[in-house]
């Protein structure tokens, strides 16, 4: 039996809006901070242990209750974004000096998302297994290892109330799901889990120099509770982590005149900005963020770039009833609910490997591992629109023509990603008076088409519609991978040992920068041809070569006492390893981040590029691991 509980505060630095403006920076509050956190486990544990002639069986089962508490919210002092980046983000983002035509904020591509929840989540799981394994000695040569496993996940229900928001989800028809409706309200358990596991070692020449080891089995992965929360407390009322976006739509409903005559204070501050709502009344039109933080009286122009307005859940609400969208909460969030047919990830694995003493104190050996792996996680945002293609055949979304218009994204957590490793590690070991050494090479290949593990909001695919382009290369893959663990053991006490790690580039997606196809995402892929996007993960990243090492001198007094002195080298070589990020990964330059992006090759000089101009490109680079650092230590034993 087991009791345990855990805290994690984790405060913010400043409370202010965030701001990110991609390939330049971000400034402002962290978008998932402050939180806080706890929660409690209760597990109770049985194993029988049964050894019967050539037998070791062994037969369990446990179960798990665990309760988690948080308060947490995406956006709890608002977040400003952009769907253009670089320049003409700042642009959008900085005023003219002396201008009065300037606008901050006043651009279609722009949005802020606000908090609109009460933070608080609290809701369990459980969770039941049993087992029972055989290792079964056939004979002193072959062993063979043989069980299952049988779990099952129960989740929590969803927190309901909003009926209004619900109806609107359950009554809808998404063409995403083939005019099919859902119930955003079911979060299914998981079904039995059935996993046998097989695997044997034999001892080919019977003299314990040699070995065949093989397995085999089917493996089941949890869902993390971070990916239940949002569809536990989005239909209740208030909201727990709920994230509204402006701009909202304007209803068509709307009379431009009769609105305008209504709201004399908006008029105000966009006829003080240059606009003249009396005689072309659609230049007042309420659909930027700029005219909609107006409805307020709030004047976006008149805040400093570290006081940027932060809107309440009241004031968003207010802006929506201003529009003639309603109050009720939720109208223009995103949402989260889970797949009514969710299952968990569920892996295929099977490997087999040979080791040999070759002389004494020299093995080598090879291993093969192959894991696939179906029903991953992936967020689908569902509330979209058939997309119509344009001359360049790249499908565009209308969001004006959504399911359902007055709300924002109706993200669905489904299990429908999958991918595929395989890998072959060659290994050498040599025992020596004088040293220790051991050595690995692996190759392999990582394939999927959704990298996100246990990622809460993120959406990666390119088109919804489309996820055919999303297969490829994992953002993990390594072609090559080279580790050496060197200890040498010298005259006079001296110990000398090393860590060696080389490693190739990890893939990288090359992207256009900008939300072209107006999905919300700023995932949008160059074309190739007309109507054919790049695959995603199409290119690689610089590779990764560190050495550490270590010197040690010990000094002994006595029988029981000594004295250690060391000195530990981390990247002895000072090697940078710096990767390719942000301006460097986008296809295009940043006059040419349109739909046509990749159709005449790539025009961003910067692309793939650690220098430009001589000078080191140090936007959205960084580099994995630090450099040259060393220290010094002593350690007395008694």
């Amino acid at each position: 039996f087991q009791y345990a509980r855990g805290k994690r505060p984790r405060e913010s630095n400043s409370k202010s809006p965030a701001v990110s403006v991609n390939n330049i920076g971000f400034y402002g509050t962290r978008s998932f901070l402050p939180t806080t956190q706890f929660d409690n486990r209760i597990q109770f544990v049985d194993g029988v242990s049964i050894i019967k002639g050539n037998h070791n069986i062994k037969i369990g089962g446990e179960f798990s209750d665990i309760y988690t508490e948080q308060l947490f919210g995406f956006n709890q002092f608002g977040a400003y974004s952009f769907s253009s980046s670089g320049d003409s983000a700042l642009q959008e983002l900085g005023l003219t000096a002396g201008a009065t035509t300037d606008r901050r904020f006043d651009n279609s591509g722009t949005r802020y998302t606000q908090q609109i929840g009460n933070l608080q989540a609290g809701f369990r799981i459980r969770e039941l297994a049993f087992y029972a394994q055989d290792a079964w000695r056939i004979s002193p040569r072959l062993t063979l290892n043989f069980g299952v496993r049988v779990e099952k996940q129960y989740n929590p229900e969803a927190q309901t109330g909003n009926t209004t928001v619900i109806d609107l989800v359950k009554n809808a028809s998404f063409p995403l799901l083939g005019g099919k409706r859902y119930d955003p309200t079911i979060i299914p358990d998981s079904p039995w889990q059935f996993g046998p596991r097989l695997g044997f070692a034999w001892d080919t020449s019977g003299d314990g120099k040699s070995v065949i080891r093989g397995y085999g089995g089917l493996y089941y992965a949890r869902t993390p509770l971070i990916l239940l929360a949002g569809p536990v407390n989005n239909y209740r009322i208030p909201p727990g982590d709920v994230t509204v976006q402006l701009p909202f739509s304007v209803p068509a409903s709307l009379v431009l005149t009769t609105f305008l005559a209504a709201n004399p204070n908006y008029v105000n501050i966009l006829q003080a900005t240059g606009a003249n709502c009396t005689t072309t009344p659609s230049s007042c039109t309420p659909n930027t963020v700029f005219r909609q933080f107006a409805l307020l009286g709030i004047n976006a122009n008149s805040a400093g770039l570290g006081s940027l307005p932060s809107l309440s859940a009241a004031q968003v609400q207010q802006i929506a009833g201003i529009l003639g969208l309603g109050v009720t909460p939720g109208l223009g969030a995103n949402l989260f609910s889970v797949s009514e047919d969710y299952e968990n990830p569920t892996a295929v694995q099977f490997g087999f490997g040979y080791e040999k003493e070759v002389k004494n104190g020299l093995v080598l050996g090879a291993d093969y591992s192959f894991v696939k792996t179906t029903h991953l996680q992936r967020n689908r945002d569902i509330n979209l629109p058939v997309p119509t293609p344009d001359v360049n055949g790249r499908p565009i979304f209308n969001r004006n023509n959504r399911p359902i218009p007055s709300l924002g994204r109706v993200v669905l957590r489904e299990d429908s990603a999958k991918s595929v490793y395989q890998s072959l590690t060659l290994k050498t070991r040599l025992v020596r008076k004088w040293a220790n050494l051991s050595m690995f090479y692996t190759l392999s290949r990582s394939k999927s088409d959704d990298d996100n593990e246990r990622n809460a909001t993120g959406i990666f695919y390119e088109n919804s519609f489309d996820l055919r382009p999303e297969y490829g290369l994992a953002r993990l893959d390594r072609v090559h991978q080279f580790v050496a663990s060197p200890v040498f053991f010298l005259p006079k006490g001296f110990e000398v040992s090393s860590a060696i790690k080389l490693r190739s580039g990890v893939p990288f997606d090359a992207t256009i920068g900008s939300d072209v196809n107006a999905d919300s995402n700023n995932n949008d892929r160059p074309f190739s041809a007309i109507g054919v996007p790049f695959q995603r993960n199409d290119f690689r990243n610089r590779g990764e070569y560190t050495v550490d090492l270590r010197v040690q001198k010990g000094i002994s007094f006595g029988e029981n006492r000594r004295l250690v002195f060391s000195g530990e080298f981390f990247n002895l070589f000072n090697a940078a390893n710096v990767q390719y990020g942000g301006a460097q990964t986008n296809y295009c330059g940043s006059a040419f981040r349109t739909s046509s992006c990749g159709l005449t090759g790539s025009n961003n000089t910067s692309f793939r590029q650690i220098r430009a101009n001589g000078e080191l490109i140090t936007s959205g680079n960084f580099s994995r691991t630090p450099v040259f650092q060393m220290q010094l230590g002593a350690r007395f034993q008694f």
